[in-house]
């Protein structure tokens, strides 16, 4: 589209972009099936090809056996390996916290660890705790406030461990319940609003805000399956009408 001949345009490719892999299970690391791609986006998948086949030319060139070349392919003809296009194509790869960086390069993505060394490296990044306290939950960062006696913690996280004598302060462990409780009533509330569900704030919430991947929605299948049987159980629903 520019006019770049193809060694210029992967060289600003992988110097403008960096990986940051958000996980270290193989079964979430995304694969796309080779026929989607090339009927959705036929140009891609030609681009694709190319920059396996000079991945594996380079691999090659380097001395790797024949069978790690095999296990570290982006295009397997079948499918496209998403996270490995990624560490191929970007100059810095890294976890988002230091343990899970360096168990990227001893487990997760070893290979290539073992052939680029120095593209893996280490950034806590995301969202600090603190700046998610301050904006999302205004009640316990008030609190928080009044019990440091400043609010300097949201700019020093090292701070809040000023906290932890407060854990034996009954009136503070008992405004901390206030908090949590009003939280729930406030959540309890919008979700009436919003989308007609009536929640009980006496009982434990686990709440997941974000897209779900296919490994996690088989423990909400599970969760669906234990509920099912205990409406049953209690006779709220009958097994006939369960489809």
């Amino acid at each position: 589209e520019y006019g770049y001949d193809w060694d210029t345009a992967w060289s600003i490719t992988t110097k403008t972009f960096n990986y940051t892999c958000h996980t270290l299970l193989p079964e979430a690391l995304e694969v796309w099936p080779a026929s989607l791609i090339g009927e959705l986006l036929p140009r891609h998948l030609e681009i694709i090809e190319k920059i396996n086949a000079q991945f594996e030319a380079e691999l090659k060139a380097k001395g790797v056996a024949a069978d790690t070349i095999k296990d570290m392919a982006i295009y397997t003809g079948d499918s496209v390996r998403m996270a490995y296009l990624a560490t191929y194509g970007g100059s810095h790869v890294n976890g988002v916290a230091e343990l899970h960086s360096q168990l990227l390069k001893d487990v997760t993505l070893k290979n290539f660890s073992d052939v680029y060394p120095d593209k893996f490296t280490n950034v806590t990044n995301g969202v600090t705790p603190r700046r998610f306290v301050k904006l999302a939950n205004p009640r316990l960062s008030d609190l928080i406030t009044e019990g440091l006696g400043t609010d300097k913690w949201v700019s020093d996280l090292e701070l809040l461990k000023g906290l932890e004598p407060l854990a034996k302060d009954d009136e503070f462990v008992k405004k901390f319940a206030a908090v949590k409780k009003a939280n729930k009533h406030a959540f309890v509330g919008f979700a009436k609003d919003h989308y007609g569900i009536d929640i009980d704030e006496n009982t434990l919430f686990n709440t997941m805000v974000k897209r779900l991947h296919e490994y996690k929605r088989q423990s909400l299948k599970i969760l669906a399956v234990i509920s099912t049987y205990a409406d049953i159980k209690s006779g709220k629903v009958k097994a006939e009408d369960i489809t």
